[in-house]
């Protein structure tokens, strides 16, 4: 097959360009005009890309004559060996740059070496070098990560001179490493691990480096790497912050050439995917002792920078397949297609690290066991599934699908399917049926895809997918698209292998559509891109634009799950509603919206003209007119107890050749009772506490009242049971009240109501009397309420920021209501990054906050000082979520592990700062688990107030029904209303 035409010319394009640079790099000076004249149909394009590269010469050469200038500057500063700066002795100068001379120096307080960083005398009135400096210490201070150098001090002299009293690294830097040779594999990633560690401790911080590269690298002795030098990092937002300078502002190249990115070299503004290239760069270079883009002048490296691919071929050829595309990706040259995350990279080294340590026996090693073991499986796989297994296989490969059986079985998980994420949706079959794919959580509590071919034995994990829900195929198949819940970002995996790529940013995502015109319709979550409507975009990521949206005055919190309908002409969504999920069909062809029927989760079927659909934990049909878009006849049931979540999705997929998958409702029973447990998880029922859809618990400071949210279908209220006359009796009555706290003094419960748009607090006598008291009212945002202070004057709640349209991030943020405002509500960002963060509470005290957050890709407990600013402490380290204190502050509970049925005791100091000490695992159950809010509290005694669900008899499985049709047509009949 002939190359598209415009393929052909950027191909020729880049050869043009390629040898022009090849040219300069060998000594040769070709003349511009005369060069592109040899390529008279490429003259316009050619003649702008090498004006660019003469422009990028034109701007380093006064950059590099800048920076000479500023080190001979530097180089004539006065000489500080055997002075005394405050309690240092200068020892001797072991370093110097454009940025001043580093010298070793001994504290004579403490007794210890530390280093010295100036700034001359010659350059104290350089305000963009004073800049630099003061930025620096900032930055530097802001840090806390044993793979950073630690600031330890500033010293302000007399006579203008400032100075940094950093930690001393001994050892050698890794650029003298790679000196001696390329580093062996194992040596190069357990280095480039901490890199990475470090690199992502200071992203959290919403800090980039811009100067990573292997001289700004130490290794001690011991092995352990550190990251230095941040005199050109700046801050991206929520650190220490300045006015925009000559130095940060777009248009100023800073960094050294060989590391830097395509957007660097352009002068253009740079991000933390500055870093990520900069990071790929050392790899390489510890990998093959080569820097990437090599050149013999500065222009010649950027030119490779902004034109060439690396010499891959370079690489060792024992480099993993995994590290190659890492490095790949790493080294996109267009940030929007670069890794996005640091601790992406982070994650792959690791488990590549891990992979390393495991010893792979060699075949005649394997023979004589392997062959016996091999001989049992088969035996056993044949005798258990070679008939589901036949069946399978016979129904995909037939043509003739009327004659065929109606065919059923179970798939197990490989580990547990990840019905936690109950705002999602879990599986997809491929058009063709052959293919299911579904979410699982693994054993590192973590969800990734697992894909499974219907006729074979076992399903196969995609990699990559880590954080992975919503799934849903290509119309061919050879695509799946989803949901990276960790990341915020709505991507796409090729099932031919390879990496991820990401499409866009996608806040809490409800589902997506991929068209015949490989436009993919989708919702990128409640409110997201302005306000939870359903937006269009191409499979390649372009051309992002809203369709339709949702109403907060009429009730609407989103249009979600939408299937694109055959012909393109018109979308299936669920809108979800205060008063109860409603199907809507919307014409892309008008613009108008039509209302069908009640009910959430709508599939159309081509094959037999019926919309499949979910209401009250079942599956209906209903014949539809895709002509007139309008529903024929009534709806029947046809598949009873069917899991189904929150937000309207339902646990359910159907192909073009007639099979249904979907996850049984093991149970279902709501009722849940809250329990007593003490610290080795003895249990003593709650008495007259009467099963309901408890949601939340939390247990009056004086220990003698309780207060839950109990959920009665789409109502929510908030009741108070009294310990001593053991009784439950309704606090409100509204139906939009929930999430309930106390004041400190036990009298009142603050709880939060959601109507119209708009976020309210209130509060009220628990004993009844009086109406609810109207503490603060916020328009346009979600939140949920988790802590009052240990003064009263304030509590925590966790807002969605993407409910706020001029808000300029998303994900959920910890912030403060001040309670006394004078009528004037104040809600103050506490915890604000680009990730999730929820269910902050105070320490008794009220010196420390603890909370969730996902930045590490999975859900973590974390410390920070109130009200800051402080470094912050992870507490978990195998996942973690529901932080609580006890009643004396000196332990602090989370819930962990698989299902996060666990309760773990942390013990901690606070001086000089917070640091856990120890950690006790105290008992395991089957009770309620939920990533939004807590639903546990301590009591003063000790125990445990928990929600505990009913017994599961069976782990939930999959339900694969073949040729399915055939069932669906005898329960709706086409012909009949």
């Amino acid at each position: 097959m002939a190359e598209p035409i415009g393929d052909n010319q950027d191909k020729s394009i880049e050869e043009a360009v390629q040898q022009f640079v090849h040219a300069r790099s060998h000594g040769q000076e070709p003349d511009t005009d005369e060069f592109v004249k040899q390529y008279p149909e490429l003259e316009h394009q050619l003649r702008q890309r090498l004006q660019n590269l003469e422009k990028i010469d034109a701007l380093f050469d006064s950059l590099v004559q800048a920076d000479e200038n500023d080190f001979e500057e530097t180089a004539s500063g006065q000489d500080l060996v055997g002075r005394k700066i405050g309690s240092f002795e200068i020892v001797e100068m072991i370093g110097r740059g454009g940025m001043g001379v580093v010298y070793l120096a001994r504290d004579t307080k403490l007794d210890r070496l530390v280093a010295i960083k100036s700034i001359p005398i010659e350059l104290q009135a350089d305000s963009r070098a004073r800049t630099r400096f003061t930025r620096e210490a900032k930055m530097l201070a802001s840090l806390s990560h044993p793979n950073i150098g630690v600031i330890h001090d500033i010293i302000e002299q007399t006579d203008g001179t400032d100075y940094l009293v950093l930690e001393y690294v001994p050892g050698e830097t890794l650029a003298e490493r790679i000196t001696k040779g390329p580093l062996k594999l194992q040596e190069a990633l357990t280095i480039a691990l901490q890199i990475a560690e470090a690199a992502a401790a200071a992203h959290e911080h919403d800090v980039i480096h811009r100067d990573l590269k292997p001289g700004n690298i130490k290794i001690t002795p011991d092995g352990r790497v550190k990251v230095l030098d941040f005199g050109l990092a700046k801050t991206v937002g929520g650190g220490p912050s300045e006015k925009p300078t000559a130095v940060t502002q777009p248009g100023r190249v800073i960094g050294t050439p060989a590391y830097m990115s395509p957007e660097q070299a352009r002068g253009k503004p740079t991000d933390k995917r500055s870093d990520i290239w900069s990071f790929g760069c050392v790899l390489y270079e510890m990998l093959t002792g080569r820097v990437p883009f090599e050149g013999e002048t500065i222009s010649d490296m950027l030119a490779g920078i902004l034109e060439r691919e690396p010499d891959w071929q370079a690489l060792p050829q024992s480099t993993p397949a995994n590290i190659r595309s890492l490095l790949r990706h790493c080294l996109k040259k267009d940030p929007r297609r670069r890794l996005q995350h640091i601790g992406d990279a982070r994650i792959e080294i690791d488990e590549t690290l891990t992979s390393l340590t495991v010893s792979v026996p060699t075949v005649e090693e394997m023979r004589p066991v392997g062959l016996r073991r091999l001989m049992v499986w088969a035996v056993v796989c044949l005798l258990v599934g070679a008939i589901a297994t036949s069946l399978v296989t016979w129904n995909l490969k037939r043509s003739a699908p009327l004659s065929q059986p109606t065919t059923r079985f179970i798939i197990p998980p490989e580990t547990d399917l990840a019905t936690d994420a109950s705002f999602h949706h879990i599986l997809a079959l491929s058009p063709d049926g052959r293919r299911l794919a579904y979410v699982e959580e693994a054993n590192d509590a973590r969800r990734k895809i697992y894909l499974r071919e219907l006729d074979k034995f076992k399903a196969k994990p995609l990699p990559g997918t880590e954080g992975a829900v919503s799934p849903f195929f290509s119309p061919d198949g050879q695509w799946i698209a989803y949901s990276d819940h960790y990341q915020r970002t709505f991507n796409k995996v090729s099932l031919k292998g390879g990496r991820p790529i990401v499409l866009c940013d996608s806040i809490q995502f409800r589902g997506g559509s991929w068209g015949t015109d490989d436009t993919i319709i989708f919702t990128p979550g409640l409110g997201a891109h302005e306000e939870g409507g359903l937006w269009r975009i191409s499979a390649s990521g372009e051309g992002l634009e809203q369709l339709t949206v949702s109403d907060p005055n009429k009730g609407e919190r989103g249009h979600l799950w939408p299937q694109v309908l055959p012909g393109g002409k018109a979308v299936l969504f669920t809108n979800r509603c205060i008063g109860g999920p409603d199907i809507e069909v919307y014409s892309l062809e008008t613009d108008r919206r039509t209302k069908l029927f009640s009910g959430h989760y709508a599939r159309y079927v081509p094959t037999t003209g019926h919309i499949v659909y979910a209401r009250t934990g079942a599956l209906y049909a209903v014949r539809f007119d895709i002509e007139r878009l309008k529903v024929v006849g009534s709806s029947v049931p046809i598949v009873p107890d069917v899991l189904t979540g929150g937000s309207g999705s339902a646990h359910f997929a159907i192909s073009r050749n007639g099979s249904l998958a979907y996850v049984p409702v093991v149970t279902r029973s709501t009722e849940l009772t809250p329990v007593w447990v003490d610290r080795n998880g003895r249990v003593e029922t709650l008495p007259a506490a009467t099963p309901h859809n408890y949601i939340s618990v939390t247990i009056s400071p004086d220990g003698t009242r309780l207060a839950f949210g109990i959920r009665d279908g789409d109502n929510r209220d908030v009741w108070i049971y009294d310990l001593t006359r053991h009784t439950l009796t309704p606090l409100t009555s509204d139906g939009i009240s929930d999430y309930p706290i106390w004041t400190p003094d036990s009298k009142w419960a603050v709880f939060q109501s959601y109507q119209a748009g708009k976020f309210q607090l209130f509060m009220q006598n628990v004993t009844g009397s009086g109406e609810p008291e109207l503490l603060a009212a916020f328009e346009g945002i979600l939140g949920r309420l988790s802590c009052c202070s240990p003064d009263g004057k304030e509590v925590l709640v966790s807002r969605w920021d993407y409910y706020d349209p001029n808000h300029p991030r998303w994900g959920n943020d910890i912030c403060v209501v001040l309670l006394e405002q004078n009528e004037k509500y104040h809600l103050r960002p506490f915890i604000q990054r680009n990730h999730n963060q929820r269910q902050g509470v105070w320490s008794p005290d009220g010196r420390w906050v603890a909370y969730a957050g996902d930045e590490s890709g999975r859900w973590e407990v974390y410390v920070e000082p109130y009200p800051g600013p402080g470094p912050k402490t992870m507490i978990s380290n195998q996942g973690g979520y529901q932080p609580a204190w006890s009643r004396n502050g000196k332990e602090l509970f989370y819930r962990s592990g698989r299902g996060n049925r666990k309760m773990i005791a942390a013990t901690f100091e606070t001086e000089p700062e917070f640091r856990i000490t120890g950690f006790e695992e105290l008992f395991e159950g089957q009770y309620q688990r939920h990533i939004q809010w807590r639903n546990y509290d301590v009591a003063p005694d000790g125990r445990f107030l928990i929600i505990q669900e009913p017994q599961e008899p069976t782990p939930l499985g999959i339900n694969v029904v073949l040729n399915w049709f055939e069932e669906l047509k005898r329960l709706v009949p086409p012909g009949k209303d």
